[in-house]
């Protein structure tokens, strides 16, 4: 990809200085030369930049996808109202024979 370099403008920014035309045109087309060197290959064209949206696409599908399946797997493996009835079934198992002896020793 060229990189958007005004070559007549600056041919005619040396010729203003100066410089001579022929000299003014190899000026120019040779920065214009150095500067789509410099940049071929940093700059992305309008067909990268759609091949990478594809992509994100993809993994952005892949990716709530996944987050899916776990979101199934963290709800089937911890169910909150069987983990609440098993809470309280330890805690009343817990504490049944306290309260055994606590109405044993009042009434008993």
């Amino acid at each position: 990809m060229s990189a958007s370099f005004d070559t007549l403008k600056f041919d005619q920014r040396l010729e203003q200085t100066g410089i001579n035309p022929e000299q003014a045109a190899a000026f120019a087309e040779a920065q214009r030369e150095a500067l789509d060197a410099l940049l071929d290959g940093r700059l992305a064209s309008k067909a990268d930049i759609d091949v990478l949206r594809s992509e994100l696409d993809v993994l952005r599908s892949e990716f709530r996808a996944e987050i899916d399946i776990l979101r199934s797997d963290f709800q089937g493996k911890f169910n909150l109202p069987s983990w609440m009835v098993g809470i309280s079934l330890v805690i009343s198992l817990t504490m049944l024979p306290m309260m055994v002896s606590i109405v044993l020793y009042l009434f008993g």
